[in-house]
C-alpha cells in the first residue's frame, strides 16, 4: 500500500510479495483483490526444487528417516539423483511419521506457492542455472535476485545512517565495525567466529558453557551477539564479568592475543573479509548476525 501525496489517502495495493512458506493467507487476499502475488523463498533454487519432491520422497519411503546412516543417497529428486544424501535434506524430514504436522505443513505451503504469479529466490543464474530452469516448469516467472547482501549494499549506499538503525531504515541494526582493526591484526585462519543468529535463545548456562569452551580452547574468537543478548541481572550475564574471567584464566603471554575477544557483545553486525579458522553457528555461515 502507498500514500498519495495529493490526497493523503492510502492507495490500494497493486502487488503482494509474500514469504513463500507463509503465503497461504496472502495468496487468498491477492486472489480476492485480483492483483498479482509473488512468493519469495530465501532458500536456494536447489532447496526449493527439493521441497517439491517431498511427496514423492514419502511415497518411495525415503522420507521420513531416522537419525542414522545420514550419508545414504537420495534417489527421488529429479536432476539430483545420487547427489543428495539424507543429511542434505531439510531437518523436517527427520520426523518419526510421514503425517507429522510440521512436515505436512511445509508440503502444503510448497504447493500453495504454485498459485503465485512468480517466484523470487536469493540466488543467481551463474551457480544454479539448471535448478532455476527446472523451477520454470512450475512458475511462469522465476527471479533470481541474489545475493541479497550485495543488493542491500547497492540500494543503501547513498542513504544516511540513523542513530540506532542501519541505513536502510527498516529496523536492521547499524553495522558496528569497531572490531575490524583487531580482526585484521590476527593471523589468517586464526579466529573462531561465533554467531547464533537472532532466533536462537540459549539459556544462561548454555551461554556460559560455550564461553568456557571458547576460552579454554586458547584460540582468539569473535562472538557476535545482538544488543540485549547479554543482560546483567538476575538471569543474565554481565559482559564485564566474562572479560575479567578471561583475564584471570589466561597466562600473561597469552593475554594480548585474547584481550578483545572476550568482550562478546562488541559487534552487532560484522562481515568476515577473510576465511576464519572455524565457525560456530545455528545453521548457515551466510546468515551473518
Amino acid at each position: 500500500m502507498s500514500s498519495s501525496s495529493e490526497t493523503g489517502r492510502w492507495q490500494p495495493p497493486t502487488c503482494i510479495i509474500a514469504d513463500g512458506i507463509m503465503s497461504f493467507v496472502a495468496i487468498e487476499v491477492a486472489e480476492e483483490l485480483g492483483i498479482p502475488i509473488i512468493t519469495f523463498r530465501t532458500y536456494s533454487a536447489t532447496c526449493s526444487w527439493t521441497y517439491f519432491h517431498l511427496l514423492k520422497l514419502i511415497e518411495e519411503e525415503q522420507v521420513p528417516f531416522p537419525e542414522d546412516n545420514l550419508d545414504k543417497p537420495i534417489t527421488s529428486v529429479q536432476g539430483l539423483e545420487n547427489v543428495l544424501r539424507r543429511r542434505d535434506l531439510p531437518i523436517i524430514c527427520r520426523v518419526e511419521e510421514a503425517d507429522d504436522p510440521v512436515l505436512q505443513f511445509f508440503i502444503g505451503e510448497t504447493y500453495t506457492m504454485t498459485r503465485a504469479s512468480a517466484l523470487i529466490l536469493d540466488t543467481f543464474h551463474e551457480i544454479e542455472a539448471s535448478m532455476i530452469s527446472r523451477l520454470n516448469s512450475i512458475f511462469t516467472k522465476v527471479y533470481a535476485i541474489g545475493p541479497l547482501h550485495a543488493l542491500f549494499k547497492s540500494r543503501t549506499k547513498d542513504l544516511s545512517e540513523s542513530d540506532n538503525c542501519s541505513s536502510n531504515g527498516i529496523g536492521l541494526w547499524r553495522e558496528d565495525k569497531s572490531c575490524m582493526t583487531w580482526l585484521d591484526s590476527q593471523p589468517l585462519r586464526s579466529v573462531i567466529y561465533v554467531s547464533f543468529g537472532s532466533l536462537l535463545s540459549p539459556s544462561r548456562d548454555q551461554m556460559l558453557e560455550f564461553w568456557h569452551g571458547l576460552v579454554n580452547s586458547g584460540k582468539p574468537f569473535l562472538w557476535v551477539i545482538r544488543p540485549g543478548g547479554l543482560i546483567a541481572g538476575e538471569s543474565g550475564i554481565d559482559p564485564k564479568e566474562l572479560e575479567m574471567g578471561c583475564m584471570e584464566r589466561l597466562v600473561p603471554t597469552s593475554r594480548s592475543s585474547l584481550t578483545k575477544t572476550e568482550q562478546i557483545n562488541v559487534p552487532d553486525v560484522v562481515w568476515l573479509p577473510a576465511p576464519a579458522q572455524g565457525h560456530i553457528t545455528h545453521d548457515e555461515i551466510s546468515r551473518t548476525s
